[in-house]
């Protein structure tokens, strides 16, 4: 079960990341930030349950939607709210949600469902907001004011009284203020714990050139002639080889960035891993390992050149003679180590560097004070400016608050004044206004009257036309029933006409079977004749043959004479 979490924190913050970060980048953020806000490690209770609620909520689809949804209306809300307008402007929208209201697809609104885009919201009175105006003001000025008090905490008490000498006389006394506030309620102002932008995690460096900055080969002047040194920076570690000839040179610089990126892969997978002095110098000999050389053999030199920060200026380096190779990572993870921790830690692991190099220990003692002492008059300097700007604006925005709610105190009065010369208005004309009502009233009954008069009419005459519509539907029914006898006798006749058809067509189809089988008869008879009806019918016809040949044989004798015949025969 998650916590219940306010649209105003920003998880993303807390991580150190853009707005909706992927889940991969959220994990690493987690794991960063952990070794640094964790109890064990130097950190808070409340630091590490912070970044713990981040990662719970984020890591999970369904939440992490619930929650950019919530955080980008509230932060649109806010947008709207805190926008500039002029300061006699009340009844208008501020220049900026005009501009965002013309400008439906921007980054915010994109982000937003439908419903959200196209409804209306209340705009706050100007009172309202210049008070909210005054108030954040204020706010600022606590904060800076908090700031100057853990500063001053951290000094020493001289340099403590020197420093509140010197601030601007309103800074000061709101100072004191503070400080007397937090003396009588008995807390004590916690000091800050550092905020580490980048120093456990690595980013390989994106540059076109291997010869960019902190990275290259280099040509040194020397008494005995030119001399080629390749270089390489690894966050504070600074690695350098020198040769007498370019080509080793190259491939040594060549070997320095397979480190660098062997470093940058390993610190994807475990991002503590500049403060793991074995996991470091293991990364370093596997590369060293594969290219078949070792430290030695390349003359690899190594020191620490690294920032103080947030301890000492940006400007102030802490810096360790030249080593070899386990020496300077063991140092360098050290100092890593102790700048995350405390200034304390930071400040043992610096002046063991400068005896180190030979520097008496009350000089380093007194370097390292002096450097500390003066990166807190820098950033108290920096805080008081940003106390003193927030004062004046604090004033300016009371000032126009004041004045914005006189004068619609002022407006208020004159509404209110007008709303009774109104109300007398309308009390002097409520008699006429009454009288007219009444005879509204008279005229709206006779009229009511007129139209129950029509009604009853009306009525009448609808119930005449019932009646006869009844008569008529009464004669329909009969005239309907006589034509259903009539429909009914038909289809009697027509049923014994169709009994009849039916017998007519049974008989003809009993004719035509027996015409069927006569026929059928007839042909058995004439394929099944006798052998000696035959033989009868080719002696008749031979008879009749013999008798048409003699009487055509006597023809002849009758038509010729009687010598010729002898002549003949």
């Amino acid at each position: 079960m998650l916590p219940k979490i306010s649209v105003e924190t920003d998880l993303y913050k807390i991580l150190g990341l853009p707005f909706n970060s992927d889940v991969k980048k959220v994990k690493a953020a987690y794991r960063r930030a952990a070794l640094v806000a964790h109890p064990d490690k130097g950190g808070t209770a409340e630091a590490f349950q912070d970044i713990s609620i981040a990662l719970q909520v984020l890591s999970c689809e369904a939440t992490r939607e619930s929650y950019n949804r919530d955080y980008m209306q509230h932060h649109v809300q806010t947008k709207k709210m805190h926008a500039p307008c002029h300061r006699f402007q009340t009844n208008h929208l501020p220049t900026r949600a005009r501009t965002q209201l013309k400008k439906p697809k921007s980054y915010l609104f994109a982000k937003l469902p439908p419903k959200l885009k196209t409804k209306a919201r209340p705009f706050p009175r100007a009172s309202v907001l210049a008070s909210h105006y005054a108030e954040r003001a204020q706010q600022e000025v606590q904060n800076a004011l908090a700031e100057m008090c853990k500063l001053l905490q951290s000094m020493e008490a001289e340099q403590r009284r020197a420093s509140i000498q010197s601030l601007a006389p309103n800074v000061r006394a709101a100072l004191l203020t503070v400080m007397q506030k937090s003396k009588e309620a008995g807390c004590q102002v916690a000091i800050e714990a550092p905020k580490v932008g980048g120093a456990l995690g690595y980013r390989l460096l994106n540059r076109q050139s291997p010869s960019a900055d902190g990275s290259g080969v280099r040509v040194i002047e020397t008494a005995a002639g030119q001399k080629y040194r390749a270089h390489l920076v690894i966050k504070g570690l600074r690695f350098y080889t020198t040769t007498s000839r370019m080509q080793i040179a190259t491939q040594h610089h060549q070997l320095l960035l397979k480190l660098r990126n062997a470093v940058a892969a390993q610190t994807q997978k475990s991002p503590g891993l500049l403060t793991q002095p074995k996991d470091l110098l293991a990364v370093f000999n596997s590369v060293l390992a594969a290219y078949g050389t070792s430290a030695n053999d390349v003359g690899l030199h190594v020191f620490v050149y690294m920032r103080g920060t947030p301890w000492l200026d940006h400007n102030t380096y802490i810096l360790s003679p030249v080593l070899q190779l386990e020496a300077a990572v063991v140092v360098y993870a050290k100092l890593v180590h102790a700048q995350i921790s405390s200034w304390e830690a930071l400040r043992a692991e610096w002046l063991k560097l400068l005896q180190a190099k030979g520097m008496p220990p009350s000089e380093a003692m007194e370097i390292a004070d002096s450097a500390r002492q003066r990166a807190l008059m820098l950033r108290l300097k920096h805080a008081e400016v940003v106390a003193r700007h927030a004062m004046n604006r604090h004033s300016i925005k009371a000032y126009k608050a004041q004045c914005i709610a006189k004068r619609e105190k002022q407006r208020d009065l004159m509404t209110q004044k007008s709303k009774l010369e109104t109300a007398n208005q309308r009390n002097v004309s409520s008699e006429e206004a009454f009288e007219a009502e009444m005879n509204s009233k008279v005229n709206a009954q006779v009229y009511v009257m007129d139209q129950k008069e029509k009604l009853t009419a009306e009525s009448g005459q609808l119930q005449e036309s019932l009646r006869a519509s009844r008569a008529l539907t009464e004669e329909t029914e009969k005239k309907a029933q006589k034509l259903e006898d009539k429909v009914k006798k038909n289809k009697a006749r027509i049923d014994g006409v169709q009994h009849e058809l039916q017998a007519l067509k049974r008989e003809m189809e009993d004719e035509q079977a027996k015409r069927r089988q006569a026929e059928k008869e007839l042909q058995r008879l004439r394929q099944g004749e006798d052998p000696d009806a035959k033989n009868w019918k080719m002696a008749c016809i031979f008879l009749i043959g013999l008798i048409f040949i003699g009487l055509i044989y006597t023809l002849f004798l009758k038509s010729t004479p009687s010598s010729s015949r002898r002549e003949e025969f």
